[in-house]
This record gives structure tokens, sequence and C-alpha cells, in this order.
């Protein structure tokens, strides 16, 4: 995002991005995905939904799920205050990092080992 902004604006602060989305946060334009290595994720979706989260290149998709929304919040999170909303991080390696792992394995690594002694004849 920084990088995009210093694109246009080369004068710009990290301080100012940060601020700038720190604001559209507290004014409900922009929510918080989780922390992901130590950095904060932010999300122009203020809709409810869930996401895929890759854990090898850190890909985030949203997606909305009937059946996911209507998770019971359960007591004991309850009491620990007021819930304000529910969202689901399914967290996984997507289809392009699995592809790039499979193309990166030697080809002799899926074929079964050999036996060291041959049969003799």
């Amino acid at each position: 995002m920084y990088r995009a902004v210093q694109s246009t604006t080369p004068t710009v602060s990290l301080d100012t991005v940060y601020r700038t989305l720190w604001l559209l946060t507290d004014l409900g334009l922009l929510t918080t995905l989780g922390p992901r290595q130590g950095s904060m994720r932010f999300d122009a979706n203020v809709e409810s939904h869930h996401h895929y989260v890759c854990t090898r290149c850190g890909l985030v998709r949203d997606f909305n799920s009937d059946d996911l929304d209507a998770l019971k919040i359960p007591d004991t999170v309850r009491q620990f205050g007021q819930v304000a909303s529910a969202r689901v991080e399914i967290r996984g390696i997507c289809d392009r990092c699995l592809k790039e792992r499979l193309e990166s394995q030697p080809t002799h690594a899926h074929q079964p080992p050999r036996s060291e002694k041959r049969s003799q004849s």
C-alpha cells in the first residue's frame, strides 16, 4: 500500500499512510485482518464475510458462508464482553503455492524408492 501511494505522492511518509488507514478503520470504511508476520492487514470490505489466508505467500481471499455466519458464539466468549462481530479465518496453502511446490520438487521424488538389492535369477 505504501509503495503504491508513494509512486503517486513521493513525499508521503509511512506514518501518514498508517494514520490514514487507522482513521478509515475508525470511520468504519476499513477493517483489520489478523496480524501477519508482525504487520497489520487492512480490509476495504466491511460487509460480513470470512477469509482464506495462504500461510505461504500471504494471499487473502474473501468468501461468504451462510453456515459460518450461523455459528453460535460460545458462552465462554461472551463472558469476556460484548461481541460486535465474528469472522472465520481459514488458513492453508493456495493453489498457486501448491503448484509451485510440486514443480520445484525433483521428478524422482514422486517415484517409489528402488530396492537396494536386485533380485538374482
